[in-house]
């Protein structure tokens, strides 16, 4: 019966400091200069690349404009089983996740010189836009990322494919 009460005890305190470190870490938050975010804002994200000149997203009108001059090299970034289910027609699946494990495999016969778009699915989806900054950050300059790309090409009826 003590021990059960002294262990009641102890996890009281310990959630007790918990709580306070929480409190304490949002109350220094609120004035520091430096605020962190607890919520990633990608409109700024989006804004800051375009301040420095690297403007990361594409329209989907100039992707098809790429597309069909068969200029651009289109990269889903979403997991293998959702680029199964259906992608761009003729584009090449490099999961963002597995960046480090694959890029080499996927990325040795593509030249720097080339112009790359990544895309990923849903308007919330930041895949494609990680893995363009991954991809700028290792020397590929030409590349792209089409927001919301999955669902965009298919509502408007552009060729796509799957694996089988």
């Amino acid at each position: 019966m003590i021990k059960k009460a002294l262990i009641i005890k102890t996890l009281k305190q310990v959630l007790f400091i918990v709580l306070i470190t929480l409190v304490a870490g949002f109350v220094s938050n609120l004035f520091r200069t430096d605020k962190i975010s607890f919520v990633e804002n990608r409109s700024k994200k989006i804004n800051q690349a375009k301040l420095s000149g690297n403007n990361l997203e594409i329209s989907l009108e100039e992707a098809v404009i790429l597309f069909r001059k068969n200029a651009a090299i289109f990269i889903d970034a979403r997991p293998l089983e959702e680029y199964n289910a259906g992608h761009i027609k003729d584009a090449i699946s490099f999961p963002y996740e597995e960046t480090d494990e694959k890029f080499i495999q996927v990325m040795s016969g593509i030249s720097e010189d080339n112009v790359i778009i990544t895309y990923c699915d849903g308007e919330t989806c930041e895949l494609s836009m990680d893995l363009a900054v991954f991809l700028r950050n290792t020397g590929y300059t030409k590349v792209r990322a089409l927001s919301n790309g999955w669902s965009v090409w298919q509502q408007k009826r552009l060729p796509v494919e799957t694996v089988k």
